[in-house]
């Protein structure tokens, strides 16, 4: 993400360095292009983004909006696939892109080799990178749990409420209220779904 700070040289960067213009000569090369948060940024200088969708840092999108009007800024996605150009909200989202590639490796020796270089199994990394996302469209966005369990890749909205349980000791909707989290040894957490009638 941009601080105000960083802008002018991530701009330097990007185009008095000539990165834009670089990716631009090698994209046309390359099989697919992708970005990682504000490296959105890079492939909209270079014009790798016009007329496509793609996404940013959620504090950025309006400012790659403005900048770049050609573009369709996604604004609730965490990742975009538009063509050979993948785009994500963040730095751990650019992961979910990167093990859609096959990894050479079984099963088990990649879930070593992933708990020593990040310290979390595989399965509690992607809980965690889930719930992130779900804390963000519960703090910006008015919509349903099942919207929002399906939108940051939980199978239900019982299986969003279990890990709300897990990380924070309190359901969606009191989290989006920002009540503060039940005593240890509680009764369970649930928050009953409204059935259609």
């Amino acid at each position: 993400m941009l601080a105000g700070g960083e802008e002018p040289a991530v701009r330097a960067a990007i185009v008095d360095h000539g990165l834009a213009a670089w990716l631009a000569g090698v994209a046309p090369r390359t099989r697919r292009v992708a970005s990682v948060c504000s490296g959105a940024f890079a492939l909209a200088a270079a014009g790798l983004l016009d007329g496509r969708e793609a996404t940013t840092h959620w504090r950025v999108c309006d400012m790659l909006q403005a900048m770049r009007p050609q573009v369709r800024v996604q604004r609730e996605r965490i990742y975009v696939h538009d063509g050979p150009v993948w785009t994500s909200a963040g730095v751990t989202t650019g992961i979910e892109p990167a093990l859609a590639e096959r990894v050479q490796m079984s099963p088990r020796h990649f879930a070593r080799a992933f708990a020593a270089q990040t310290g979390c199994t595989p399965a509690r990394f992607v809980e965690h990178h889930r719930l992130a996302t779900a804390e963000q469209l519960l703090r910006r966005t008015s919509w349903t749990q099942e919207r929002i369990a399906s939108r940051s890749g939980f199978g239900s909205v019982d299986a969003l409420q279990r890990a709300f349980a897990r990380q924070h000791g309190l359901t969606p909707q009191a989290f989006r209220e920002g009540r503060p989290p039940l005593p240890a040894g509680s009764a369970p957490l649930h928050t009953p779904t409204p059935r259609a009638q």
